[in-house]
């Protein structure tokens, strides 16, 4: 519950302290004292986002603390989560620099605001006037059934396979775009794929064509010069095998008187044989090479080709040509795969579908268990408070299409007169009856929940008389479970409280001061005195408030 709440610096706040119990606590004041401004000091721990205005000394930060007693909920989960040491009282702080600069703090440890709203939705709740409108929306009641029936770890694996499904669909989606573009596509892949492998281009390929096609084109002047060859080297009288032969002869005549020339002579020999060989070879190579026209039309055929293609895929040799084919056989797989994948997704879809209807439909079941226990506790609830010829209904109607929260439309049905049909709240209900529905289901709720506290802010509008007197005794009885705090103008609602605060203004030269202080008895008497007749308290005012705290 909450302990302690501290304000610095906010709106017409200089600072500002208090203390809570447990059990119901009210929170008075005159218009304009400041009550509404400790709600929107307590909504910045809620993570509500902070505005410079509400800084009253501009050259000052604003601090907002409080202070829970969680030791009777089991909050281990969240603290563990992030990481964050588990007090049994808690204290949830934020600051806002002169700057605008936001800071947020869980016992010690920095965080963000996401981090202290998630806590925060586990400590408070805060109900404002204007939260009378959301009966009106059908999210609402819906969660007010699956939080009675209990629903809320069903609700989690059906909204986990809600948004799984979504996302295969949505995946399903463009893949299926994707084929309709990819149709024209596959056939362009194909048909340069095709041409690349009918080419059946092979690495180093061209060089090699290159060669034997410049060896085919210069065929006459290879003849010519190995003809030239051949004589130079053997086939006349100055041949260079001649002049060996004439040279051998010499040292010959010379060996017997002059040893030392015999290491030259066996180089000549040497040079004479290799000459021969040379000869041998390059006749064979002059025989073998024939001029062959067709060849040469062939190798220029195939040369042309591989240069088209180039040309055409904007590269320079074989090998990138082949780079190209076999990236077009990866796009043709996986093209062709996609039906594959299509089909895939689409059984992914009926499967999940089947495990969402079957989540829903066991969320339905379980509604429809607990409407006739909700009716009646709505019902018995809006009587003690005066409407006594209630009619209220919950209609579950199947959805034409599943949404976030099942396959049920959920409608609350009312009317405050028999004669009159019921109909949905948004086109009938008046502020007054709303106030007392949402406090018969906040009622409900609390049975069903683990929450510390709830602030009312004004739930009593639209209600004065008996209405409230029923209404004060409604929210004393939820106090036994859960710690209430409200704040209210009605003198019947304040004097069932257990605790009375004040909200008051002091007034100086310069500046105004929102203040607060706990009552006691006397001082409760002269206030709710004032609360029934205003500012001129008399006598009958003053026993009517303490006929009203007895």
């Amino acid at each position: 519950m909450l302990k302690f709440l501290y304000i610095e610096n906010y709106a017409i706040i200089d600072k500002l302290e208090m203390n809570f119990n447990d059990g119901f606590s009210i929170i008075t004041g005159e218009t304009g004292a400041g009550k509404s401004i400790l709600l929107g000091a307590i909504s910045l721990i809620m993570g509500k986002r902070a505005s410079l205005n509400f800084l009253k000394n501009k050259n000052k930060k604003c601090i907002v603390q409080v202070s829970f007693d969680i030791k009777k909920y089991n909050l281990n989960f969240f603290f563990l989560k992030y990481n964050i040491k588990n007090q049994e009282f808690t204290i949830l702080k934020r600051e806002i620099s002169a700057k605008g600069k936001s800071t947020a703090f869980i016992n010690g440890k920095k965080v963000n605001l996401k981090i202290l709203n998630e806590l925060s939705k586990n400590l408070i709740d805060i109900h404002s006037q204007n939260q009378n409108l959301i009966l009106e929306k059908n999210n609402f009641q819906i969660e007010i059934l699956d939080i009675v029936a209990k629903n809320e770890i069903l609700l989690k694996n059906y909204q986990k396979t809600f948004y799984e499904l979504k996302k295969i669909k949505d995946e399903l989606k463009i893949n299926l775009l994707e084929k309709e573009e990819n149709k024209k596509n596959l056939d362009f892949f194909q048909y340069q794929f095709d041409e690349l492998e009918k080419a059946n281009l092979k690495e180093n390929e061209e060089e090699k064509l290159e060669k034997e096609l410049n060896i085919l084109n210069n065929y006459k002047e290879i003849k010519i010069q190995m003809s030239k060859l051949s004589l130079l080297i053997y086939e006349n009288e100055n041949s260079i095998v001649n002049k060996l032969e004439e040279s051998e002869l010499l040292i010959k005549n010379i060996s017997s008187y002059f040893p030392k020339i015999d290491e030259i002579s066996k180089r000549l020999k040497t040079a004479k044989i290799e000459t021969e060989d040379i000869f041998r070879e390059a006749e064979i190579l002059n025989e073998n090479l024939e001029y062959d026209k067709e060849k040469i039309e062939i190798i220029s055929d195939r040369l042309d080709l591989i240069f088209s293609l180039e040309n055409k895929h904007k590269v320079q040799t074989i090998f990138e040509l082949l780079k190209i084919k076999g990236n077009l056989e990866k796009k043709i797989f996986s093209l062709e795969n996609k039906e594959i994948f299509i089909k895939k997704l689409e059984n992914e879809i009926i499967y999940c579908n089947n495990k969402l209807q079957n989540f829903g439909k066991e969320l339905r079941k379980i509604r429809k268990k607990n409407v006739k226990y909700i009716e009646k506790f709505i019902i018995s609830q809006m009587i003690n408070m005066g409407i006594i010829n209630i009619n209220f209904k919950i209609s579950i109607e199947n959805l034409k299409k599943p949404n976030l929260y099942g396959l049920d439309e959920v409608k609350f049905l009312f009317s405050a007169n028999k004669k009159m049909e019921m109909q949905e709240l948004k086109k009938f209900a008046s502020g007054g009856e709303k106030s007392r529905l949402i406090l018969s289901i906040k009622f409900l709720i609390s049975k069903s929940i683990s929450l510390p506290t709830i602030i009312f802010d004004e739930i009593d509008t639209g209600i004065s008389g008996e209405i409230s007197h029923k209404m004060g005794k409604i929210i004393h009885k939820m106090s036994k479970n859960i710690q209430i705090i409200n704040i209210t103008h009605s003198p019947q609602i304040a004097s069932k409280a257990d605790f009375h605060y004040l909200v008051y203004k002091e007034e100086n030269e310069n500046s105004s001061n929102t203040k607060i202080k706990l009552l006691n008895k006397k001082e409760r008497i002269i206030e709710i005195a004032e609360m029934l007749s205003g500012e001129n308290i008399t006598k009958a005012s003053i026993r009517n408030a303490k006929e009203l705290l007895k």
